[in-house]
C-alpha cells in the first residue's frame, strides 16, 4: 500500500497531465507586437538544443514575453506557463499573480500557480487557488487533476478518486488521471485492481 502523504504525485513532474495548461497556450495573440507562438516557437527552438546556453537563452525569452505583456493577462498567463513547462516554479508564480488580478475569473493563471506551488510542495497554498478556481470552473479538468493529486497527497483517499474520475468523464484518455486512479486502488489496498491498472497504462503508453 502506497504512503500516500509522499506517493501521489511523486512520480511527476507536474501532474504531467495538463495537455490544457494553460488554456491559452496555443493562441497566436497580437498585442503591441507581442506574440505568444512566436515567443513559444523561440523558447522551445533554444531549449532543444540541449546545452546550458540554450536554457538560459529560453528563459530569457520567457522573461521577454512576460515583461512585454503590457498587462495583458493572456500574454501573462503563456509566459508563466512557459516558466512552468522549463522547470522554473518560482518564476512561474510571479507571473499568474498579476494575472489573476488583473481578470480574477480567469482559469489558465490559478491551473499554472496551482500547479507551480504543488510542485514545490507548498500544497495548502496550492489546495487554497485550486478550490478558488473550481469555484469559477467547477469542471475544470486541470483543476480537478491536481485537486486529485492534493487529495491523495492528504490521505483522502475518497476524495481523490472522485477527482480523478471527473477528469476522466471528460477525458478518459488522460494517462494522469489513470494513474492517479490506479494510485488510488493501490493505496486503498486493491491491489490486483491497481496492477491491472498499472498494467494498462504501461500498455497504453509505453514511453511515459
Amino acid at each position: 500500500v502506497l504512503n500516500t502523504a509522499v506517493a501521489f504525485g511523486a512520480s511527476q513532474a507536474l501532474p504531467r497531465g495538463t495537455t490544457y495548461l494553460p488554456d491559452d497556450r496555443h493562441f497566436a495573440v497580437q498585442k503591441e507586437s507581442v506574440s505568444i507562438l512566436g515567443y513559444t516557437q523561440r523558447t522551445e527552438a533554444y531549449a532543444r538544443l540541449g546545452t546550458a546556453a540554450g536554457r538560459e537563452q529560453a528563459l530569457r525569452e520567457i522573461g521577454r514575453l512576460a515583461a512585454d505583456a503590457g498587462g495583458d493577462p493572456r500574454v501573462l498567463s503563456a509566459g508563466a506557463g512557459l516558466f512552468l513547462r522549463h522547470g522554473e516554479e518560482e518564476r512561474a508564480l510571479g507571473v499568474p499573480r498579476r494575472a489573476r488580478g488583473a481578470v480574477p475569473r480567469r482559469v489558465g493563471p490559478r491551473v499554472t500557480a496551482a500547479t507551480a506551488l504543488f510542485r514545490i510542495n507548498r500544497l495548502s497554498e496550492a489546495e487554497q487557488v485550486a478550490n478558488e478556481g473550481l469555484e469559477a470552473h467547477p469542471e475544470h479538468p486541470d483543476l480537478l487533476l491536481i485537486q486529485g493529486w492534493l487529495h491523495g497527497r492528504a490521505g483522502r483517499i475518497a476524495e481523490a478518486q472522485a477527482s480523478f474520475e471527473a477528469v476522466l468523464a471528460q477525458h478518459a484518455d488522460s494517462f494522469d488521471a489513470r494513474l492517479g486512479l490506479a494510485q488510488v486502488l493501490d493505496a486503498s489496498g486493491r491491489l490486483e485492481e491497481a496492477a491491472a491498472a498499472y498494467g494498462e497504462l504501461t500498455a497504453q503508453f509505453p514511453d511515459r
